[in-house]
């Protein structure tokens, strides 16, 4: 009875182990970073541009917090943009 307490023990230590290895690679795959700060938007900006100027990493996740920040994704010249 003490070798399967241990071998489940192991098992289950195990399947934590690579659930917490799934989980960081979750997080690195939609990982990014800004400078601090607001943009203001001028003729022709998108998010996707600014999030590709001032940001670095997964620039989908970036925009998606950007639109979800302005409200929209739609842009009008001379709206500020706070970047995340």
């Amino acid at each position: 009875m003490k070798k399967h307490i241990a071998t489940f023990t192991a098992t289950v230590a195990g399947a934590l182990f690579l659930a917490g290895l799934a989980n960081a690679a979750i997080d690195n795959a939609t990982a990014y970073e800004c400078e601090d700060g607001a943009v203001t938007v001028h003729s022709g900006d998108t998010l996707w541009g600014i999030a590709t100027r001032y940001c670095t990493g997964h620039t989908g996740h970036a925009v998606s917090v950007m639109a979800d920040m302005h409200g929209t994704a739609t842009l009008q010249i001379g709206d500020t943009v706070v970047l995340p």
